[in-house]
């Protein structure tokens, strides 16, 4: 059963809780996960809502069960316009002591190592964050593209832009009418 936390902490004992088969259930500030904004990412000055169950595998290894939903700012690839990104990502995860790294873990599940004994809970939920954001963010409505290009056109930069393209076959009708 998930305890209801506000923030989630930095740190958890991901062994002590799939002992226990505990959880978590609460926010992770954007702010402090740095990697977002690598990424291309505008998460604004929101959070992340995680929840993380702990368990035990019946080989005996930890397991970690996170979901994550986040809403952030990025650039369509399409159109170049912003566009926002609702992500929710689930993930089963293996938690494994860097001595004894993928021992008697399952193949199915991905790995999480332990630092020092502990779990960088913020560190897991960013990662998730980052696997669930699309390779090339397009909107999924052509129609918002359009839209975006359109209001782009319609702004005085293009205006401008428009004014000083030059034709580039303007030279060639000159030197046909010079040649006569």
């Amino acid at each position: 059963m998930a305890g209801k936390v506000d923030v989630l902490p930095r740190w958890v004992d991901p062994l002590k809780m799939a002992d226990q088969r505990a959880g978590l259930d609460g926010d992770v500030p954007f702010s402090c996960m740095p990697r977002l904004a690598g990424a291309g990412l505008r998460p604004g000055n929101g959070a992340a809502r995680a929840r993380l169950e702990f368990d035990r595998h019946p080989v005996g290894f930890a397991l970690v069960r996170i979901g994550v939903r986040a809403a952030l700012v990025c650039v369509c690839q399409r159109c170049l316009a912003d566009m926002r990104v609702e992500l929710d990502r689930r993930s089963d995860l293996a938690v494994v002591d860097p001595a004894g790294i993928g021992a008697g873990v399952d193949e199915r599940y991905e790995t999480v190592a332990l630092e020092q004994g502990r779990l960088r809970v913020q560190v897991l939920v960013e990662d998730e964050i980052l696997l669930a954001v699309p390779d090339i963010p397009v909107h999924k409505d052509p129609a918002d593209c359009d839209r975006a290009m359109l209001a782009l056109q319609g702004s005085p930069v293009a205006e401008k832009a428009e004014e000083r393209r030059e034709n580039p076959f303007e030279v060639l009708k000159e030197l046909r009418n010079k040649n006569g």
